[in-house]
């Protein structure tokens, strides 16, 4: 859960990614003089702000999934649209914007109005790539977590039929339908799989590693089961230039799925289908089959499948950011 006013007590982080006081905060942002959101006061004039930027936000990165009325009141659309916007932005969510705190900064950042390509290259100057995957890693842990409490409820249901929608959110991505028999020991293997996964990301810092251009890999390279290597100088995520060019969802969605690779056991998660081009995605590698025909089996043994299912988890919406989809 997200601690917005201890987390920006002394710095609040812009589109670029670097930290900046609150006396640096650049003349354009939108202010609110109170919070907005579940419990809070919810001035008429701030929910106002807040309601604008959350549909400035959905044109620039369609997140939320949808525009919501701008009526000065929170609303249960209200309400989703924070948490979605949080989830897949700001890396958790506690369903509130404060004065001065990460989520308003977020949305701020995001209606700066840069172009895409100008906002790349600026990080591309300013980070580099290992700076780039830990700016983006707390991102890529939200969605993590939340796609394993989503399996999580699965598993606790004793009927998966109950559960349509977040079972619906699972088959988009794993198709565990196509073979129901097995659905409960696929669900509890992508709960396992997601915990390495947030693992990793909790020891990030000394796990992620900066290589040279490589044109066979040119943003991010992941060796197949690394994590049980023995060697701890194997178990490493090789971050190279091109991962800085990519807006941060994007390198939320490839340090998913770097990770992916890393944390299945030896030759086993690898590529069968390309979440792109949305939703019926190309085969990739191993597979002769698109994203949406890809037996259970496979499936479970795409990265790209363990990245797009846990944004979607997150957000509530299929929404793909990757290495075809380079500047969100």
């Amino acid at each position: 859960m997200l601690s917005e006013k201890s987390h920006m007590k002394y710095c609040v982080v812009d589109d670029s990614g670097i930290g900046r006081t609150r006396a640096e905060r650049p003349s354009g942002d939108l202010l609110i003089a109170d919070a907005v959101g579940a419990g809070c006061s919810n001035r008429r004039d701030d929910v106002l702000v807040v309601q604008s930027l959350l549909n400035v936000a959905y044109a620039r990165v369609r997140v939320p999934p949808r525009t919501i009325p701008v009526t000065g009141v929170v609303d249960a659309d209200t309400q989703t649209a924070i948490v979605q916007f949080q989830r897949a932005q700001v890396g958790g969510s506690d369903g509130r914007v404060d004065p001065g705190g990460a989520t308003l900064a977020r949305l701020n950042a995001v209606a700066a109005g840069l172009p895409r390509s100008t906002a790349s290259a600026r990080y591309s100057s300013l980070l580099s790539p290992v700076a780039a995957a830990l700016d983006a890693t707390p991102l890529a842990r939200g969605w993590a977590a939340d796609a394993r409490a989503h399996l999580e409820i699965l598993l606790a249901s004793r009927t998966l039929g109950r559960s349509t929608r977040s079972l619906a959110t699972v088959n988009t991505h794993f198709h565990l339908d196509r073979d129901a028999t097995r659905s409960r020991e696929a669900i509890s293997r992508l709960s396992d799989v997601f915990g390495r996964i947030e693992g990793v990301l909790d020891a990030a810092a000394e796990v992620f590693r900066e290589g040279g251009p490589m044109v066979e890999s040119p943003v991010v390279e992941a060796p197949l089961g690394a994590l049980h290597e023995s060697d701890p100088v194997l178990r490493t995520i090789t971050f190279r230039p091109g991962f800085a060019e990519c807006g941060r969802n994007t390198r939320a969605a490839l340090i998913l799925h770097a990770c992916a690779h890393f944390v299945g056991d030896a030759d086993e998660i690898a590529h069968f289908a390309l979440e792109f081009p949305a939703p019926d995605g190309a085969p990739h590698e191993r597979g002769a089959r698109n994203y949406c025909e890809l037996t259970p089996a496979e499936a479970l043994c795409n990265a790209s499948s363990y990245a797009a299912f846990a944004i979607h988890a997150a957000t509530g919406s299929d929404q793909r950011f990757g290495a075809r989809n380079t500047r969100l």
